[in-house]
């Protein structure tokens, strides 16, 4: 036998406001708040990171390829600070072998554990902004091409979903708007 009800109504009997209720738990508030973090906020901060990938990558890019050509500039590098864990990283002061080139407060990229504090380690200087490599070489273009691809790909999936959808929205709008008669 079937129920001649209908079953919206049968699920709504009860509390008048037990439907709104449990939506209010489940549903994002609508607020002007709301709208302006989910629409500028998410992809402003999305723009600004892949915008530090691509400046990172692009500064860090030639001078990892020069150390692993061997064109950069030996010396050695003074551990100051280190920490490890899943690899280390060092911080310290790095002076050429013939001393015209004096950095203070530089990273040592590739650092191995038996670096400790207070040891001289050998490295190589090739104009990298934020640190030093070592002497034995690094990989660390690498990360600068996985920086600079990264970047870019975030860069052309905001304009892909902003910018020309925005474009395509108002093409068929006013495609839609324009009158039947006219060619």
């Amino acid at each position: 036998m079937q129920s001649s009800q209908d079953p919206r109504r049968i699920r709504s009997a009860g509390w008048p406001d037990q439907d709104a209720a449990s939506r209010a738990w489940t549903d994002p508030p609508r607020t002007p708040t709301g709208v302006v973090l989910r629409r500028l906020a998410f992809p402003s901060l999305a723009v600004l990171l892949c915008l530090a990938a691509l400046v990172y990558g692009s500064l860090t890019l030639g001078p990892g390829i020069q150390v692993a050509r061997g064109e950069a500039v030996p010396g050695t590098f003074h551990v100051l600070w280190q920490y490890c864990h899943n690899g280390c990283n060092a911080r310290g002061d790095f002076v050429s072998d013939d001393g015209s080139i004096r950095r203070e407060d530089v990273d040592l990229y590739d650092a191995s554990r038996r670096d400790g504090v207070d040891s001289e380690v050998r490295a190589l200087d090739s104009g990298n902004p934020f640190g030093v490599y070592p002497a034995t070489g690094s990989h660390g273009w690498i990360w600068s091409i996985i920086h600079l691809i990264l970047g870019s790909a975030g860069l052309l999936g905001w304009i892909w979903r902003y910018p020309l959808r925005a474009l395509r929205r108002r093409r068929r709008a006013g495609s839609a708007s324009g009158s039947p008669g006219q060619p």
